[in-house]
């Protein structure tokens, strides 16, 4: 059984670039990486018979390859990192004003829609009349809410059962005015000046 899948072999094989030092940028790799033999003449037929020798100076290549792109790879990944930390960190930030932006406009609309509501009495069950939008829509509703129910005054609440303190009941006279426990001016000793 034959694979279908075409080998090439690549150019002459040449030994890797050394690696660059730690946090200085990679350069390009000096050996240009060979032209597809497919797409620089596609009438040539593709090599399927490998020798041996061949065969072996091919992986051998291939291993050299995998080695400077593992070697890159090192390089590359902690500068791919930061970046990833630095745009996530950019994110969040961003996301947290966004968040706070959009509950400032949310508190600014109920605001803005109780203002109107107590401008033209509209009651906190039919808030939902007014809708959302400008102030000048939200007006423009309460308007026509008063012109169809009328600017009746709400209903007082009913009357509270809860005490108060220092209240006392209509009914109840004046309490008793204290019993005066000074003392009488004339047990005042003599030659005292008197208190004002």
């Amino acid at each position: 059984m034959t694979d279908p899948t075409p080998v090439t072999a690549p150019a002459a094989p040449t030994d890797p670039a050394p690696p660059a030092p730690t946090g200085v940028a990679p350069q390009a790799d000096p050996v240009a990486p060979s032209p597809d033999p497919v797409a620089a003449d596609p009438a040539k037929p593709l090599k399927t018979d490998w020798t041996p020798e061949e065969a072996t100076t091919v992986i051998a290549e291939l291993r050299r390859e995998n080695a400077s792109w593992r070697t890159k790879y090192q390089q590359a990944e902690p500068i791919v990192k930061a970046h990833e930390q630095a745009q996530e960190a950019a994110k969040s930030e961003v996301q947290r004003v966004t968040d706070q932006l959009d509950t400032a406009q949310k508190t600014i609309a109920e605001l803005t829609r109780e203002a109107v509501a107590a401008k033209y009495g509209v009651p906190a069950e039919d808030y939902d009349f007014l809708g959302s939008g400008t102030r000048e829509e939200m007006e423009a509703k309460g308007e026509r809410y008063r012109a169809r129910f009328g600017s009746a005054p709400a209903p007082t609440p009913p009357p509270s059962d809860r005490p108060v303190e220092g209240l006392r009941p209509g009914a109840s006279p004046t309490p008793p005015a204290p019993p005066d426990t000074s003392y009488p001016a004339d047990w005042r000793p003599r030659g005292l000046p008197e208190r004002s």
